[in-house]
């Protein structure tokens, strides 16, 4: 028996240290499955955790006669990036979490030549409503695409202050969002 079928098998039996194990050791593994999905680097962080909460519930039925503990693990980062992309009808060609773009009608979001409206009325929801601070980080995040600490250094600030200032801008954004959608209905 190898070491990993080993720790795998302590882990089956629910040594919390093997699990520990298990999570450093294929970390990186599940991180590069997500990669390829070009999902932002909050997503993919979400993704990696959910991707260990489903593995510590099927970890017992992983049979390693039938395939390495790589190949099951990335299959299940690969099924659930599917349900991800799925369940939140990401379009890259609209630069905006999925949870902003949920509140816009669906048939506004699928229908292409309706993406310039769309984008029109994300940057007024934007310019209008948004603090200077939430504005530019939510600009800088999606956009942009740079990662919480490039956008720390850039403003000056901590990570925190970061994550924190995107938080609040997307949830802003949501409302205003939801009212205007209700508004125009």
């Amino acid at each position: 028996m190898s070491e990993v079928e080993s720790i795998i098998e302590s882990a089956q039996q629910g040594e919390e240290d093997a699990w520990r194990e298990l999570v450093i050791r294929y970390t990186k593994v599940v991180w590069a499955a997500t990669k390829s999905y070009r999902f932002s680097f909050q997503e993919r962080e979400d993704i990696v955790q959910e991707v260990f909460i489903k593995l510590l519930h099927y970890l017992n039925e992983y049979d390693s006669t039938r395939s390495r503990f790589t190949t099951y693990l990335t299959i299940i980062t690969k099924h659930i990036c599917i349900d991800r992309l799925r369940r939140f009808q990401i379009h890259p060609e609209l630069p905006f979490p999925p949870e902003i773009l949920q509140v816009l009608p669906q048939s506004q979001v699928d229908n292409k030549s309706g993406h310039e409206e769309t984008i029109e009325l994300l940057q007024k929801a934007l310019d209008n409503n948004l603090t200077p601070k939430q504005r530019l980080v939510i600009k800088m995040f999606y956009i942009e695409q740079l990662s919480y600490e490039e956008i720390a250094n850039i403003v000056g600030q901590n990570y925190d202050w970061v994550k924190n200032t995107l938080h609040r801008g997307r949830q802003r954004l949501k409302e205003v969002l939801s009212r205007s959608i209700r508004y125009q209905d």
